[in-house]
């Protein structure tokens, strides 16, 4: 009897441990994501997966140029409705609870409507991938953020893949679109992994949605009325049936009403292209040319919260596009003006219904255009387009400032080489207002480096006290650097 239950003992403690080991080491099939329970989730992708996508975004309006191809990255709440629709519906195994929260796309696209059908998608259990028709990897598979973030998985960038294997050497060959460089995707897994262990990073907050309205305010309708938009409707009765179903099918919207709709549609009854505002948000659809193509949502949430101010880009790519986030603009290409309406009167508006929805007074239509022709040529308001090596400029401060070249060569020395201490004082000197090459940017940037580097509580108040003080772009610039400065000492 006593070898019987010393047995069973044995039998449960091995298939105890082996459920154990498995869901922290290994890569499993599709649908056990749902059964996984993990401490650390998508939190350390989180800034990583927003960065790139900025960072792609400048280079597209820093190119110039028209450009055919679109974002192959995208970021909640800015994933296009029908490429996630796509995922979830070729993938076929992932649970409508499961929600997605980075979707990356290597689809090849002969059109749009496969976008987003193959690729990698960041949920809150871990990475599902979806290979496409060319990939050296058939079939579906699923990492749990445990598995990414074990330092007994590998990750290797080869061939325009990164191949990732686990404790067992079972491998997943990841999809890597043209647009992405695979060892620019391997460092964010790693880094990802070393940001796994620091609680900075480890929670992760969804976008909020839960803000709603039952009315849209009369004031705001009127603003409206006076921007001599054409293909405006006030009120959902009045949107005629083909455009009012077409545009909410387009969107994914279901069981809001619309308050106002302004058609983008370039012929035709069809009504998908356009902005509709609902009850909980600002949803809006671009046409198949447009860099943002597909349906996107703007909650109110968002709207009332961001202290991010709607522009017109400036550059050939982008000159009709009018950015209501950092990671998404609308095309106004086919937003058309009644007679007595400037070209920038249709985004005149809505730069007018957003600034009003966040507490500030509307202005005349002329006041509204003014506004907009300022936010369009100050630099502060787009991504910025300056080199990934910052300038740091002169301090009216009174000089106190006493590091020597010397001094400072050496702690720069030391702060490259991993030092924690040294990366902390590089910080404390860029952010003293008496050094005449005082710098938030690259304080940001060192204090970022000191706490991926285990340097705790200290590097992450740095973090948080610099970056409270740089705008987004700037923090969008700061991962950057980060990024090669990982990638310059893994070389």
């Amino acid at each position: 009897m006593k070898s019987l239950l010393l047995a069973l003992a044995v039998l449960v403690l091995t298939v105890g441990c082996t459920a154990i080991v498995q869901y922290d080491r290994y890569i499993l099939n599709p649908e056990e994501s749902t059964s996984v329970r993990q401490s650390v989730g998508y939190g350390p992708f989180s800034e990583l997966l927003e960065s790139f996508v900025l960072e792609s975004a400048q280079e597209h309006r820093q190119a110039g140029t028209m450009s055919s191809t679109w974002p192959v990255v995208h970021v909640a709440p800015h994933i296009p409705y029908q490429q996630e629709e796509n995922f979830r519906e070729c993938y076929g195994l992932l649970s409508d609870n499961e929600p997605i929260y980075a979707l990356f796309d290597s689809a090849t696209h002969f059109s749009t409507s496969n976008m987003g059908c193959s690729g990698q998608a960041f949920t809150d259990k871990g990475v599902h991938f979806n290979p496409g028709f060319f990939s050296l990897t058939k079939g579906k598979y699923f990492i749990p953020y445990s598995t990414l973030y074990s330092y007994r998985t590998d990750f290797i960038a080869t061939n325009s893949t990164v191949i990732i294997r686990d404790i067992g050497g079972n491998e997943v060959w990841t999809d890597v679109h043209v647009e992405i460089d695979e060892t620019e995707l391997k460092n964010i897994y790693e880094v990802a992994r070393r940001r796994s262990g620091n609680r900075t990073y480890q929670t992760y907050v969804p976008p909020s949605t839960e803000y709603k309205i039952t009315t849209f305010p009369e004031e705001l309708k009127e603003l409206f009325a006076e921007s001599y938009v054409q293909g405006l409707w006030m009120t959902e009765e009045d949107i005629p049936a083909r455009k009012l179903e077409d545009f909410k099918r387009c969107v994914g919207l279901t069981d809001e009403e619309i308050f106002i709709y302004l058609d983008g549609t370039f012929w035709g009854r069809s009504g998908c292209h356009g902005v509709g505002f609902s009850n909980s948000g600002l949803y809006f659809h671009n046409g198949w040319l447009s860099y943002y193509s597909g349906g996107h949502f703007i909650s109110y949430d968002q709207l009332f919260e961001s202290d991010f101010v709607p522009y017109v880009g400036t550059t050939l790519s982008d000159l009709s596009s009018l950015y209501l986030s950092p990671y998404v603009a609308l095309d106004i290409t086919n937003i058309a003006c009644a007679v007595g309406c400037s070209i920038l009167g249709p985004a005149g508006g809505l730069v007018e219904i957003l600034k009003a929805f966040r507490g500030r007074a509307p202005h005349s239509e002329r006041v509204a255009q003014e506004s907009l022709s300022e936010y369009a040529s100050s630099p502060t308001i787009s991504i910025s387009q300056t080199p990934l090596v910052v300038a740091s400029t002169p301090s009216n401060q009174p000089q106190t400032y006493n590091v020597s070249e010397s001094e400072m060569a050496n702690i720069e020395r030391r702060a490259g080489s991993g030092d924690v201490r040294a990366q902390i004082r590089l910080a404390e000197i860029y952010e003293d207002s008496s050094n005449p090459r005082r710098s938030l940017l690259n304080a940001y940037f060192w204090c970022m480096a000191a706490a991926d580097n285990g340097g705790g509580r200290e590097a992450r108040a740095c973090a948080n006290r610099n970056g409270s003080n740089i705008d987004p772009p700037q923090k969008s610039q700061a991962f950057r650097m980060l990024k090669d400065f990982y990638l310059s000492r893994d070389r």
